[in-house]
């Protein structure tokens, strides 16, 4: 699917979709855990229409008072903010960063507040979704830069779980600006929350492809295969654990 395509029959409703048919590629060429098919789906006209561009995320997980974290704050206030509303010193926050040579500061100003970092190769979605449980996790916040279908989509299973998000889309040359443009973005500069991001009723769907901490990857078996999936949505607040059986046909018939 390219950005912008449209499909299906015409028939019955009209929805907005978002898909990441495969987050991290890499993580699923090597064999390592996380990688994952993810797709959003919402009322027409509801998901923010991104670019194929990089976004300025931050992400923090449900509980805290709106205003917790800001995009437009420095690391260190970001993470006192948060230390304080968890009531831990900033040694207590464990921040998720995508291990790339473009977040060398970002990393090293969060490691000078204390707190902790889990660095990550591939699949920020995954990882702003472990920021809505730093129980099980032991992730607090996501802050960086990633590329932005994936943060609507992000947006989108906050939405559904709950959490608080910022992105603001990396416009810096004519170019990226002119396409965003063409998809109705008429202000480069601004600041989405996740509601700007995902309205109305969402539903995000997320299959495992390798076993993470998210969801177990594909199995195979003589003649079947098994998937695990996860689906959220946020008129019901519902998170559904789908375990699945795919008979091949002619073992099925045979």
């Amino acid at each position: 699917l390219f950005i912008g395509e449209r499909v299906g029959t015409g028939q019955g409703p009209s929805v907005d979709i978002a898909v990441d048919p495969l987050e991290g590629t890499t993580l699923c060429a090597k064999d390592m855990p996380g990688a994952i098919a993810v797709m959003a789906l919402a009322e027409r006209g509801t998901l923010l229409a991104a670019p194929d561009v990089y976004m300025q995320k931050i992400a923090i997980g449900p509980g805290y008072p709106p205003g917790t974290v800001d995009l437009d704050w420095s690391p260190a206030r970001n993470i006192a903010s948060l230390a304080r509303a968890k009531g831990v010193e900033p040694s207590g926050i464990t921040a998720i960063i995508l291990d790339r040579p473009r977040h060398m500061d970002l990393i090293a100003a969060v490691r000078d507040t204390g707190a902790g970092i889990r660095l990550i190769s591939d699949g920020d979605i995954a990882a702003i979704i472990h920021c809505t449980k730093p129980d099980e996790t032991g992730v607090d916040i996501y802050m960086g830069t990633g590329a932005a279908p994936e943060g609507v989509i992000a947006a989108s299973a906050l939405r559904c779980i709950g959490g608080q998000m910022q992105g603001r889309l990396v416009l810096d040359s004519a170019d990226k600006r002119a396409r965003a443009a063409k998809l109705g973005i008429t202000d480069p500069a601004r600041k989405y929350d996740m509601h700007d991001m995902a309205r109305g009723d969402v539903i995000v769907a997320a299959t495992g492809v390798t076993t993470g901490a998210l969801l177990s990857g594909v199995r195979f078996r003589p003649g079947i295969i098994e998937t695990e999936t996860v689906v959220y949505r946020s008129n019901t607040g519902t998170v559904r654990r789908i375990a699945c059986e795919h008979r091949r046909l002619e073992s099925a018939l045979g």
